[in-house]
């Protein structure tokens, strides 16, 4: 195995580690830490009974669940296909090049974390609307999250035109 191979895939299983960890804390961050940190001193069982009867918690438990199985399946093709699991992959594997697959991973890394404003979005509304103080907002985690996926994704976009750049003046037809 390359060197290159090796520091591809410590790419990849970093992403991947990274990515299984945004989305497990985002998950816990919306159905668990947001209710508590909106309506201060009630009890989760009283906030879940009151969504319950505004008939607020299948959007509540809608979003979060589509935004960790969509960004889990992205993130499960992102390490399936450029580890390579299967021989398949091995040609996308093979043209992307370090900093390429640096760049996606960082990009995905950037979007799913950005995106977790979605995902919370209906449990922070509906929490504020049915329960006091009402004032709505968001965890300071769900604020590292979201603030990360943004930064993230700045950082993913400059490697990205880094890396098309150094692969063109590496190929012989740009010569």
């Amino acid at each position: 195995m390359t060197r290159n191979m090796m520091s591809r895939r410590i790419v990849v299983a970093t992403v991947g580690v990274l990515l299984a960890a945004l989305l497990v804390l985002g998950t816990i961050d919306t159905f668990l830490w947001l209710p508590q940190y909106l309506a201060p001193g009630i009890p989760l069982s009283r906030i879940y009974a009151a969504l319950a009867a505004s008939s607020d918690l299948p959007s509540c438990i809608l979003s979060p669940v589509i935004w960790l199985v969509f960004w889990g399946v992205l993130a499960a093709g992102y390490v399936a296909v450029m580890l390579p699991v299967h021989a398949t992959f091995a040609p996308v594997t093979d043209a992307a090049r370090l900093l390429g697959t640096t760049a996606i991973g960082v990009l995905l890394i950037g979007a799913t974390g950005f995106f977790h404003f979605w995902s919370a979005f209906a449990m922070g509304m509906s929490v504020s609307d049915e329960l006091p103080p009402g004032a709505g907002g968001t965890t300071p985690l769900g604020t590292v999250i979201v603030t990360g996926g943004m930064l993230a994704g700045v950082a993913g976009l400059l490697l990205g035109v880094v890396a098309l750049v150094t692969r063109r003046r590496r190929s012989p037809a740009a010569a």
